[in-house]
């Protein structure tokens, strides 16, 4: 498992939500605990100590997550996880259909820039359109887009920096690109195939 020392893979778009003590779950920690095939309640999160919220975050940032690493931290938590079925990752080799078609020039993402993303940030992508349904809002899922799938014009590495951030520092505002429009297509297309979040969609 990753060091606990170095920045938390917290995503632009989520800052302000999760705070600098971790009061909600990052979506990194979301996707270490889905990988583990642990459903841990909110205030099973928040009993935790901030140093094993930070590894459980970290963990969720690797490609492929130790879950019994996970599930060792997840013991101390009151009240305590509840076994479920290991949610796997999106399929890393295409975008869900209802994803690509929400994702308009400048930025597009077709098989191959899918393929190009870490596994956390397809998840989050994964998790910003379902969460999008839910509450029938597309600023949601223009935000993990904006934050995420680069411009092709943009320059490498850009991308990363955008979407993780040390908890040390304030919330940036200064996403890679400019804004691309979003279409409804995300809102009325079938429902997504993708990894159900850890704890209710927020």
């Amino acid at each position: 498992m990753a060091s606990d020392k170095g920045p938390l893979p917290i995503f632009s778009f989520e800052l302000d939500e999760i705070g600098p003590e971790l009061e909600l779950l990052p979506l990194a920690a979301r996707r270490a605990l889905d990988a583990s095939g642990l459903r841990l309640p909110l205030n099973g999160w928040k009993s935790l100590s901030l140093e094993a919220r930070r590894t459980i975050t970290l963990a969720g940032a690797a490609e492929t997550v130790d879950a019994a690493a996970v599930a060792a931290l997840v013991e101390k938590a009151a009240p305590p996880a509840e076994r479920m079925s290991i949610v796997s990752d999106p399929d890393p080799r295409s975008p869900p259909v209802e994803l690509h078609a929400a994702v308009v020039p400048p930025r597009t993402l077709d098989k191959a820039a899918w393929s190009r993303l870490r596994s956390l940030d397809r998840y989050a992508l994964a998790h910003a359109l379902r969460r999008a349904r839910v509450r029938a809002d597309l600023s949601i899922l223009e935000a993990a887009v904006e934050a995420i799938v680069r411009p092709p014009s943009a320059p490498a590495g850009s991308a990363e920096a955008a979407v993780t951030a040390p908890m040390s520092s304030a919330p940036s505002t200064e996403l890679t690109g400019s804004p691309a429009p979003m279409t409804a297509s995300a809102m009325t297309a079938p429902a997504l195939t993708a990894p159900a979040a850890t704890a209710p969609v927020a």
